[in-house]
């Protein structure tokens, strides 16, 4: 009796943990926000948001040259880090005009 139940509770587990979508090869789908630039410290700048203040990674766009005061749409992975101020996974920044 003791041999099936172990036997039912592997396959179960086996069936649970063969249904997870936890692929690191699906590519990330971005959540957006848009904040204003407060302060700038080379690649990293925090920003205000409806989200509070954020720490975006401002290398992501290599191409624009973003200054305090700047109005900005920011593309995360989703995951806000608790922290102050909070962090983020940036994904993309664009200046808004």
């Amino acid at each position: 009796m003791y041999k099936k139940v172990v036997i039912v509770i592997g396959v179960c587990l086996f069936f649970v943990t063969a249904c997870t979508n936890d692929n690191p090869d699906t590519p990330q789908k971005a959540l957006f926000f848009e904040a204003s630039i407060m302060q700038i410290d080379g690649d990293l700048a925090i920003v205000s948001s409806d989200l509070g203040e954020i720490v975006v990674d401002l290398s992501v766009n290599k191409q624009t040259q973003f200054e305090v005061g700047d109005q900005i749409k920011v593309g995360y992975d989703g995951e806000i880090k608790e922290s102050f101020p909070a962090q983020i996974t940036t994904l993309s920044v664009e200046r808004i005009e």
